[in-house]
Parts: structure tokens; C-alpha cells; sequence
């Protein structure tokens, strides 16, 4: 009996517990999601504390500021800018204090920030920076202040900028791992962790590169806001002068070494308030609460600006892209049976090639080759491909691929491309051909190439493809991409060959304001933007002529209406229209030519 009634007991304590827990949470996520809008006193500093991730666009995570949440904040920078760009141009803000010890962002991403923050003391106002610690990229975006204050037991960074490369090849050799690598040229340093035990030469040189090219820019931009020789701060930098608090006051680096109080007092003085006075401080997420419903709304001349973030996944864009070229063939006219895109699959050909033995360092070479095919005679060609080092084997087996059109089926990126392209309805023009290679060295997943298949012209329309390392190996953020280019002069001979160019129509614009003399050209381009800005298509001649000689430009352009305003039109305020149509003209009052321009339009 003992036992039930401890059991229960026991029970209803974890019921009532869970249930008040479950509120208390329910509480805590309605006080942190509250959406009322924050109003800004008058004379307030907007806090803002930039040891965050920044990241493109904010990422909302519900469980941000949660206890036990070992997450940094993150802040989208595109929002972080608009903020500050707000507060520059808010009367109730006076100025910003800025911390930031470990900001986690790229060089380009606090440049951003920096120039944010220059912009905001070009509008009157001050931004003061304070930390105990200041990294590299800390000091950098510090530097954008009036006064950078250090806490006087902290420290700064300032020895330049390092590149690490971590290996893997020793490891994999004791696990008996042995990776697939497909590389073209020195400087493709992607593989070098699977293949090496230490940076290559090449690889050492583009990274010093890229690293120096950074720091640079640092020097210079750090040189111009202290006001320093740009010389004696790559010293102070190579020899590692800056250690700690004290020495980052004596070169120069801060202005003043000041416990957190210390700054409070400063920032008092700049508001004009007493040594006890409050200080109105607005966080930076209260601050974005700010913004009325009015602020809000959207104006008619807003631009959307789309953020894409992550890995594009290979068949999905590259269908796009392929379904936009197949879009353009049967915009212009072009069946699946006049003009087709081949695709292949680099890493499919790898992948082959693999099969069959070909040396990496041959790869290139027996790509270039496979493109020359369809422009070779057959036993040239493979003369050709055996002088580049093949043996008679490996040529067969190159044969045997080039010719199997059904190759594609061993490709999930393929498989997925041609699911996306029949959901997208332009299927029929895409066929697969794995005699397309795109010699070019970045192409690494789907190539494509769009031909005439049925007429004279045997030149490719367009071309491109997918690259995945391109960004990052010229020294970019490493972001997938796809694209393609074509040449207007091929298309254009196919289109003709075809009778598919359209008919020539001069001029979109149906109005022709002439120009009378050098003293009303003037008086002619007002006229000529009033009608524009009124939604008629217009266009003005070029210089003053006679009218004889304009009224036989508009006629050959396929004007409808001339516009006229002499000397005597433009003391009356009137304007001769021209029916170019029925030879017909009127004088009318300027404010009635709009009204009678669209009748003889509308006629």
C-alpha cells in the first residue's frame, strides 16, 4: 500500500513538474520571439556587439540566448547594414559603441561592415570602439571608429594573416586508403591534402598570394584611419611589436587604454550628460524592433534582393540552365529537329576513363581529342590519339565509350537531369552525347553544347557547363556554378538559313520629336520626356536638321507621329503634330498633345 502511495505521489510531482516546465517554456519562447515595436529615446547609442558569425543573411535559430546554447549569434550582414544605415539617419541615435574581440567573417565581409560604419561618422554622428581583446579582424573593424579604447590588463593582435593547409596522405596510407584524383594543371591545389605530406611550391605561391593581397589592403586601409606611415606599420606587424595593451598605445594603435566605467564616462561627455547620468543604450536586436508598420511597407521602386547560400546540387541548376538555352531555341523558332543540346558528364568520363587506364596527366590531352573528333577524319584521328600516348587497347575501349548512348544510365547526375528536364518540358531538345567533352580545365560535372542538326552550319550555337572549384581556385568563396555563352553571329546564320528572322522593326518608339534649331532642342527634349513619363514611346532626332530631312528619317524608322516646335509654336506654347499616315497635320495647345497624339495611335 506504502508502495502505491509513494508511486503516486511521486507520479503526480513529475506531472504537475513537466506541466509547469512545459509553461515556463512557452513563456520563455513568447518573451523572446515578442515582435511589439520598440521605441528609441531620444539621445539613446546603439550597442552593437560583433562577436558573432556573419553570415550573408540571418539565419534565425529559436533556441539562440537559450541556457546551455553554445552557438555564436549570427548576424546576416545584409540586415546588419541596413540597421546601421538606419541609425545614421535616425535623430533619436547620437552615436554606436562597438565591441568585438572574435568576429567570425571573412576579410571581404568586415570590409563590408567597415565601410557601414564610415558611412554612419559621415552623417555627424561617432562610433567609439571598446574591447578587452581585439583580433586581427577585431582591430580591423575597430578601425573604423573615432576612438578605439583597450581594457589596459588586455591585449591586441597585429603579426599579419596565415594560410593552413591540413594533409591527409600519410593517414590514408596507414589505413590503406587509396583515393581517385583527377587533377589539371599545378595550381589545382583542391587535392593536394590526399596526395601530398606538405604544400606543393604552386600551392604555397597562390596562397602567399591571395594572403598578401589581403593584408595589403589591411595595411593601407589600417595606415589611413591612425593616420600612420603604412612602412612603419608593416613593421610593426612583421616584427611582432604589439604584444599587449601598453605597447598598442605606444605605437599608436588605440587611442586610449580604459576600463569599461572609463568608457561610460566618455560616452557621457559626448551626450552632453551628467557624470551620473543615464545612459540610454538600445541593443542592436531592440533597435531592428524599431522599424514602424509605416517603415515597412514596401515603396513602388523596391528591389528584391535574392540570397543564395550553400551548395548548388548538381542536376537541379544544371537543368535550369539547360532548360533556359532550350527555351531561347523555340522562342527564336527552332524545333527539336532543327537545332538539339548534347549533354555529357565530366565526372562520368572520369569515371570511364578510370575503366580503361588513362593516366591523369593524359586526361586532358584525350578530352581536347574527344572534342576534335566530329571534325577529324576517323583515322587521323585515331593516328592522333595513339601519338598522344594511348595504347591500341586504350583506343578501343575510348571507341567502345564514345559510342555507347546509353552510357548516361550510369550517371545519377544525368538520370536526375533528365527527370528535371522533363518536369520542366524542354526534354525533347536534350539528348545525350558522350563525345561532348568542354576541354576547358574548370569544367568538372554536366557540359553542354547546343548544334543545328539540320542544316549547313556545323558550329556549336552554345556551350557551357558546371564548376565547382572555379570560384575558390581563383581565390573566391568556394561556390558551385553553372553557365553557359553563345555567340550571336552562328545563331544568326542558322536563323536565316532557316527564314526565322523576324521581321526588321526600326524603332519600338512610334513618335518622332524633331529638333528645329539649336535654341529649342531643349524645349523638344522636355516635350519628349513629358510623353514619356505620360507611358508614349518616343524617340528625338539626334541634332538640329531641316524638317525635310527628319520627317524622312521618322518615315523610314516606321514613325506614326512627328512632333514640332518652332520659333512660333514655342512663343505661342503650342506644338505641330504630323499624321504621317494621312500627310494630315494640326497646331495644338502643349497640354492637349498627349490626348491627340494616343487618337491618331489608337487609329
Amino acid at each position: 500500500m506504502n508502495f502505491f502511495k509513494t508511486f503516486l505521489a511521486s507520479l503526480l510531482a513529475l506531472v504537475v513538474f513537466s506541466a509547469l516546465s512545459f509553461l515556463f517554456f512557452l513563456l520563455l519562447v513568447a518573451a523572446l520571439s515578442a515582435s511589439d515595436v520598440v521605441a528609441v529615446k531620444p539621445n539613446s547609442v546603439l550597442l552593437l556587439p560583433l562577436d558573432a558569425r556573419i553570415t550573408e543573411q540571418h539565419t534565425p535559430n529559436p533556441f539562440e540566448g537559450f541556457p546551455g546554447s553554445s552557438d555564436p549569434p549570427n548576424l546576416g550582414l545584409i540586415q546588419l547594414k541596413e540597421t546601421i544605415s538606419r541609425a545614421s539617419a535616425d535623430p533619436n541615435i547620437k552615436g554606436i559603441l562597438l565591441t568585438a574581440s572574435y568576429p567570425i567573417a571573412g576579410f571581404a565581409t568586415i570590409e563590408e561592415v567597415r565601410t557601414a560604419l564610415q558611412q554612419f561618422r559621415q552623417s555627424g554622428k561617432w562610433v567609439v570602439a571598446y574591447s578587452e581583446i581585439m583580433s586581427e579582424q577585431a582591430y580591423y573593424l575597430a578601425t573604423a571608429a573615432d576612438k578605439i579604447y583597450l581594457n589596459p590588463e588586455g591585449e591586441l593582435e597585429f603579426n599579419g594573416l596565415t594560410a593552413e593547409v591540413g594533409f591527409f596522405k600519410k593517414m590514408f596510407d596507414k589505413l590503406e586508403i587509396k583515393p581517385e584524383i583527377f587533377r589539371v594543371g599545378d595550381y589545382k591545389s583542391a587535392v593536394e591534402p590526399f596526395m601530398l605530406e606538405k604544400m606543393s611550391k604552386e600551392n604555397r605561391e597562390q596562397l602567399s598570394e591571395l594572403v598578401n593581397g589581403i593584408y595589403d589592403v589591411v595595411v593601407q586601409q589600417v595606415a589611413q584611419a591612425r593616420n600612420l606611415d603604412k612602412n612603419r606599420l608593416r613593421e610593426i606587424s612583421d616584427k611582432m611589436l604589439v604584444r599587449n595593451a601598453k605597447q598598442a598605445l605606444e605605437y599608436q594603435l588605440v587611442d586610449s587604454l580604459l576600463y569599461y566605467d572609463e568608457v561610460l564616462s566618455d560616452i557621457r561627455n559626448r551626450l552632453g550628460l551628467q557624470p551620473d547620468g543615464k545612459i540610454n543604450f538600445i541593443t542592436y536586436k531592440k533597435y531592428q524592433k524599431s522599424r514602424s508598420e509605416e517603415e515597412k511597407k514596401l515603396s513602388s521602386n523596391e528591389v528584391a534582393v535574392i540570397v543564395a547560400d550553400g551548395t548548388i546540387v548538381p542536376g537541379k541548376a544544371d537543368a535550369e540552365l539547360i532548360a533556359v538555352a532550350a527555351t531561347f531555341l523555340k522562342l527564336v523558332g527552332l524545333t527539336p529537329q532543327q537545332a538539339t543540346i548534347f549533354v555529357n558528364n565530366r565526372r562520368l568520363m572520369d569515371s570511364q576513363f578510370d575503366a580503361i587506364g588513362i593516366a591523369l596527366e593524359k586526361r586532358l590531352d584525350v578530352s581536347n581529342a574527344v572534342d576534335r573528333r566530329s571534325k577529324m577524319d576517323p583515322a587521323k584521328w585515331e593516328e592522333y590519339v595513339l601519338e598522344l600516348g594511348l595504347s591500341q587497347e586504350q583506343l578501343n575501349g575510348l571507341k567502345q565509350i564514345l559510342s555507347d548512348y546509353e552510357l548516361w544510365q550510369k550517371s545519377d547526375e544525368l538520370a536526375r537531369l533528365f527527370k528535371a528536364l522533363e518536369a520542366l518540358g524542354v526534354k525533347e531538345y536534350v539528348k545525350f552525347d558522350p563525345n561532348i567533352m568542354r576541354g576547358l580545365l574548370y569544367y568538372t560535372g554536366t557540359v553542354f553544347e547546343a548544334f543545328d542538326v539540320s542544316g549547313s552550319v556545323r558550329r556549336a550555337i552554345l556551350g557551357g557547363g558546371r564548376y565547382d572549384n572555379l570560384l575558390r581556385d581563383v581565390g573566391g568563396d568556394p561556390l558551385s556554378g553553372v553557365g553557359f555563352a553563345m555567340g550571336d553571329v552562328v545563331i544568326g546564320i542558322i536563323l536565316k538559313e532557316k527564314g526565322l528572322i523576324p521581321p526588321f522593326v526600326p524603332t519600338p518608339a512610334p513618335v518622332l520629336v524633331t529638333i528645329f534649331d539649336e535654341s529649342l532642342w531643349l524645349e523638344s527634349f522636355s516635350l519628349a520626356a513629358e510623353l514619356r513619363a505620360a507611358g508614349i514611346n518616343v524617340t528625338s532626332y539626334p541634332e538640329p536638321a531641316k524638317l525635310p530631312k527628319q520627317f524622312k528619317f521618322a518615315d523610314r524608322m516606321g514613325a506614326r507621329v512627328t512632333l514640332v516646335i518652332g520659333p512660333d509654336e514655342a512663343a505661342a506654347g503650342k506644338v505641330t503634330v504630323k499624321n504621317l499616315a494621312t500627310s494630315t497635320q494640326e497646331t495644338v495647345a502643349r497640354a492637349e498633345v498627349e490626348k491627340v497624339v494616343r487618337k491618331i495611335l489608337e487609329s
